[in-house]
């Protein structure tokens, strides 16, 4: 019997598009950006924001190091926010019914604080290139124009545990806070290194795929 279920962020609730990630950061200067940017775990300046070993304002500084200028938030959001192809509405009206039926709901992600200011404030910016965009903007808000953690009983983030899946570690901590039994816990991730971690803790698990509805599975095991 499941009782507390855990979500990924990226390749669950959002969909992913790593190779749309790669164009913006090139695109605003970093010609390296296809070695440093990764599906799943981040890697140099990119994995040191994801874990909280630097600040935004040391992660743009280093970017405008790469890319030989002075770049602006607005032009490091655009770049992050390169992955985020698409939030359905439909894993949002699944959140919705699991808790109505009094599931204990969960976020464990990798996740930077560009990409949670646009999960938690549902804005929209312009184009930070002034072109002409649908709107004028470049990435819609969240839907439905409600913060992501409105949704969860708890919700943790990588740059703010200063730790990173798959590190057992993680695991560790919050099963340790959320005092939950593994065995009665189902973990969403689409991250195979992610979904073994959960299996050597005793969690059942399911790997969606990126881009595909998983919904159905959940309520066949929940619901």
């Amino acid at each position: 019997m499941v009782k507390t279920l855990i979500f990924d962020m990226g390749g669950v609730l959002v969909t992913l598009d790593h190779g749309e990630a790669v164009r913006r950061f090139r695109e605003i200067g970093l010609r390296e950006a296809a070695s440093l940017l990764d599906t799943y775990t981040q890697v140099g300046p990119f994995g040191a924001l994801e874990e909280g070993k630097i600040t935004v304002d040391e992660f743009m500084a280093e970017m405008s190091r790469l890319a030989g200028r002075t770049l602006t938030y607005d032009e490091c959001a655009y770049g992050w926010l390169g992955y985020t192809k698409d939030a359905p509405q439909r894993n949002y009206d699944l959140l919705t019914r699991l808790r109505q039926k009094g599931y204990r709901l969960i976020l464990l992600s990798n996740m930077n604080p560009f990409v949670n200011a646009w999960l938690e404030n549902a804005y929209t910016l312009p184009d930070p290139f002034n072109r002409e965009t649908p709107e004028g903007l470049w990435r819609p808000s969240f839907p439905p124009n409600r913060p992501l953690s409105s949704y969860f009983d708890g919700c943790y983030r990588s740059y703010e545990m200063h730790l990173m899946k798959p590190d057992d570690r993680v695991m560790q901590l919050i099963l340790e806070r959320e005092a939950i039994d593994p065995a009665t816990t189902l973990l969403i991730d689409d991250g195979p290194r992610n979904v073994e971690m959960g299996r050597r803790f005793g969690l059942q698990t399911l790997q969606p795929i990126n881009g595909t509805d998983w919904t159905a599975d959940v309520e066949r095991l929940c619901l």
